[in-house]
């Protein structure tokens, strides 16, 4: 057999050399454009009719970019992001932080926040459209009357004579949405009883008994009638009238944007907001949603989030096949490395042959990855920066070699980023990782040493007396466990089930089997954890073995 032939070439390796940014936001549009794959979502995301409207997956796996596409694709696209929308204003008030303190429920107030940002933005971009000139151009608001029935004149001049705001900013409306919660409140509970509320004194337990159901029921009952005026014209007067849809995109759902507590709150709110939305013809809200965000919305708190069954519905899963990481990775290599040099330059251009065992070096880079886009872009950028510095002047082969070196950078950064991504549910992740350090990669439940769960168990109380919950703390769970089993095997039995759901391990279903990590398709086939035993084989994943030093 002969020997196989390759089309790898002799390059010069520049250190600015790249396929791309780790975050589509900072990306060149024009690269994002022209590597672009869609994995068969967005005609989903452009169909009104159709509910699915979360768009729900890891950090890196390309919501941000699948959004910006969806911008790219209408020019009735409305972008809503929640650092621009003072809702640190919520956290800053007097009164709501008191509330929460009292655990009284602001999931209604947080729904009416939310139905109003969404409706007043495609009410003033409509009016912007139809109204002609400033909002308080002469003029302007008979031109707008003029534009509804008799019945909708009069909501609009209630909008006008209720508030003027209406028509200023978001921030400067939820502020006054805000304010007057907190005036319904006082007039409901007088002015001592308000004043005991704000105070900063620990409310006595008969107080607390008399106020804190009060103040739900002025919660609960908050019904701003320019508000749901809002909505009726947005339904009757304005979609109806529309030739192309209006999309309202809202992201960076993610970010630090509001203390983590009160933005789940907003996030959960968020969610119930949208079923009323769903069912309006000619308009679609559109939002991305981090996985770790969902599983914490759905974790056991002592408040009532929605349920999944509930969300299924809207939820739009974002998930990638080997088939199209490849594919979005020899794009970008074309889009982006073909510009230093002359003629063609593609995947095969650069990597090297196959190893000896058969394996080629695309298939490498992959399975460093949790399949998604961010990994693999990641690595490769580090690929072609360790070869810049290697290669004499930078010009020669890319080896196998050169891809090991740069794995070394890309397992400590994959590292980090998987701490980073999970830090809000498990804080103490990266010490229980550190726990396999040194260790091998491939070991049984039963096998890992009463030594190294003894380690977790003593953090874990340490963590319990700081107040943090097996909720938040891995630690935690390990010692809850071992205190009501006193068994340090049912300590990993609890721990390394989550390891596998954030991808750092993989199982395999039977001895032989190729081991399935907690990204892959198949991740929760009943199958796959039902292998979760005393004698389940787990294997450390790939891109983590570097870093903690696994053989």
């Amino acid at each position: 057999m002969g020997k196989r032939r390759t089309t790898q070439r002799v390059l010069k390796f520049k250190q600015n050399w790249s396929v791309g940014s780790n975050a589509a936001e900072y990306e060149d549009r024009d690269l994002l454009e022209r590597a672009f794959v869609d994995t068969g979502v967005l005609d989903l995301l452009r169909d009104t009719r159709d509910p699915k409207c979360v768009v729900v997956g890891r950090t890196g796996v390309g919501k941000t970019a699948l959004l910006l596409q969806l911008e790219r694709s209408s020019d009735r696209v409305l972008r809503i992001r929640p650092d621009q929308l003072s809702m640190k204003y919520l956290v800053g008030s007097t009164i709501l932080p008191r509330l929460r303190a009292l655990d009284v429920d602001l999931g209604p107030f947080y729904q009416l926040l939310w139905r109003h940002v969404l409706t007043s933005e495609v009410l003033r971009h409509y009016f912007r459209l139809h109204g002609g000139g400033p909002f308080d151009a002469p003029g302007r608001w008979t031109r707008l009357l003029r534009l509804f029935d008799r019945r909708k004149r009069e909501a609009l001049e209630y909008f006008r004579q209720w508030s003027p705001s209406f028509w200023a900013d978001t921030d400067v409306r939820l502020r006054e949405i805000t304010q007057k919660l907190t005036d319904d409140i006082q007039a409901k509970l007088g002015a001592d009883r308000f004043a005991a509320l704000t105070g900063e004194s620990r409310l006595e337990d008969t107080v607390r008994e008399e106020i804190v159901p009060r103040v739900q029921q002025v919660i609960d009952a908050t019904s701003l009638q320019y508000i749901q005026r809002g909505m009726e014209i947005l339904e009757r007067d304005v979609l109806p009238n529309c030739v192309q849809p209006y999309f309202v995109v809202v992201d960076d759902l993610d970010q630090d944007w509001i203390d983590s507590e009160t933005a789940y709150e907003l996030i959960d709110a968020l969610l119930q907001v949208l079923g009323d939305f769903v069912r309006l013809a000619n308009i679609k809200v559109v939002a991305a949603l981090r996985e770790n965000v969902l599983v914490w919305l759905h974790a056991d708190r002592p408040r009532g989030w929605q349920q999944r069954e509930k969300q299924r519905d809207l939820l739009l899963p974002l998930a990638w096949s080997k088939p199209q990481l490849e594919d979005m990775l020899e794009r970008r290599v074309r889009a982006s490395v073909t510009t230093e040099h002359d003629g063609t330059i593609h995947l095969a251009t650069i990597l090297p042959p196959p190893r000896v065992d058969g394996v080629t070096a695309l298939d490498y880079l992959v399975a460093r990855t949790l399949n998604r886009p961010r990994d693999l872009i990641s690595f490769t950028n580090d690929i072609l920066k360790k070869a810049a510095s290697e290669l004499r002047h930078g010009k020669g082969l890319l080896s196998w070699e050169i891809i090991e070196l740069a794995e070394r950078e890309h397992s400590k950064h994959f590292l980090q980023a998987l701490e980073d991504e999970w830090r809000a549910n498990y804080i103490d992740l990266r010490a229980v990782l550190e726990v396999l350090r040194g260790g091998p990669h491939r070991f049984t439940t039963a096998s890992l040493a009463r030594a190294k769960s003894a380690a977790l168990v003593h953090e874990g109380k340490a963590a319990l007396a700081r107040g943090l919950g097996s909720a938040t703390s891995l630690c935690a769970l390990a010692a809850d466990v071992y205190e009501r089993s006193h068994d340090h095997t049912l300590v990993w039995c609890a721990v390394l089930p989550v390891l596998y759901q954030i991808g750092a391990l993989g199982v395999c279903r039977a001895p032989g089997d190729p081991p399935v990590y907690g990204c892959d398709p198949d991740a929760h086939d009943p199958r796959v954890v039902a292998g979760f035993s005393m004698q389940a084989e787990w294997i450390v994943h790939p891109a983590l073995r570097s870093a903690l030093g696994t053989v």
